[in-house]
């Protein structure tokens, strides 16, 4: 993991942000092996204790992003409270999670300007098949 690019361009005085596929992989890694199901963590605590290397805005912008995409848990208050990941968002990791798979979807998607998760989630569960020679 190396020091997050910020993916931050400001525009009329506004700050907007690009999701960032390397940070999502290492959130939800830190969310699995925080997460108990039950117990709300903070996104702040996360970004000391797991992601120290990542702007704590840019964890913030992309755990709600995955809140809304369904692949984390939040508490009622705030996205800011992440509770687990939801049965997609372990789905999606455990096709990422492998280095090499991973490897292999970024060098195949590093010639666009841009990409989807669910076509990530697609390349990567395709990539694991050829791996197990499914």
């Amino acid at each position: 993991m190396g020091i997050s690019q910020l993916l931050k361009f400001k525009k009329e005085g506004l700050i907007y942000m690009k999701l960032d596929h390397d940070l999502i992989r290492d959130l939800l890694m830190a969310y699995e092996k925080k997460a108990n199901g039950r117990t709300n963590f903070y996104v702040e605590d996360i970004a000391k204790e797991c992601l120290p290397d990542y702007d704590v805005e840019a964890i913030r912008y992309h755990s709600k992003q995955l809140a809304d995409a369904g692949y984390v848990k939040v508490g009622t208050k705030s996205s800011d409270h992440i509770i687990d990941l939801t049965w997609k968002g372990h789905q999606y990791l455990a096709n990422i999670k492998d280095d090499n798979i991973w490897n292999i979807i970024k060098n195949k998607t590093s010639s666009l300007s841009g990409v989807t998760l669910d076509i990530i989630a697609t390349m990567a569960k395709e990539e694991v098949k050829k791996y197990l020679s499914l």
